[in-house]
């Protein structure tokens, strides 16, 4: 009787943990382009490009992937986090794929340090970076560089294209396409310079 009682007091205080934890979320992040073979390069040494940090819209600052169910409502996927901050994230993504696209150009992101003295400033500004639940995916985003605090270049971008499946890693997938994208054609803007 006692052993039972023993037993039945264990199974409750297991079950009881057991119901307490919740699964832990999936985590995401953004990847930069693959590097090319390493070479030493001096062709776009002139360039030192300082990034501000990126803009993006409030709504999609959260820690959870967001998927539109309609127009005007956004469901948050509970379990399916950013592993950073998207914002930081994608600042980061686009100092490396400029990095890795302009072989010699020296690229910082804000704040750079005391004796880097960039010859242009980029700002983006993401305004919409949202995916449906039919797999309607678009981004949005406009960009501008700087010289000499002159605006040189005003670029705005749409990219559009469907989802076959929409879980939250083809939304990962092709939210990462897409700022791989913008990072080619800031690039080849830089190259015309």
């Amino acid at each position: 009787m006692r052993l039972t009682n023993v037993g039945l007091i264990l199974a409750s205080t297991a079950i009881l943990f057991g119901c307490g934890r919740s699964k832990p979320p999936e985590l995401y992040v953004l990847s930069p382009i693959p590097c090319h073979k390493m070479q030493i390069s001096e062709k776009y040494a002139h360039l030192r490009i300082g990034i501000n940090p990126v803009k993006i819209p409030e709504y999609i600052q959260k820690p959870e992937i967001t998927l539109h169910c309609s127009k005007h409502q956004v469901k948050l996927a509970e379990n399916h986090h950013w592993a950073e901050s998207l914002k930081d994230n994608i600042t980061r993504i686009l100092q490396t794929n400029l990095t890795t696209l302009l072989p010699g150009a020296v690229v910082q992101k804000s704040p750079w340090y005391s004796q880097f003295f960039p010859t242009y400033t980029l700002d983006v500004m993401i305004s919409q970076f949202e995916t449906d639940i039919y797999g309607n995916h678009i981004f949005r985003a406009e960009y501008l560089i700087y010289h000499d605090n002159r605006v040189v270049k005003n670029g705005q971008i749409c990219y559009k294209k469907k989802l076959p499946v929409v879980t939250p890693l083809t939304v990962v997938n092709s939210m990462n396409d897409n700022i791989n994208q913008l990072s080619k054609e800031i690039m080849l803007t830089f190259k015309s310079m």
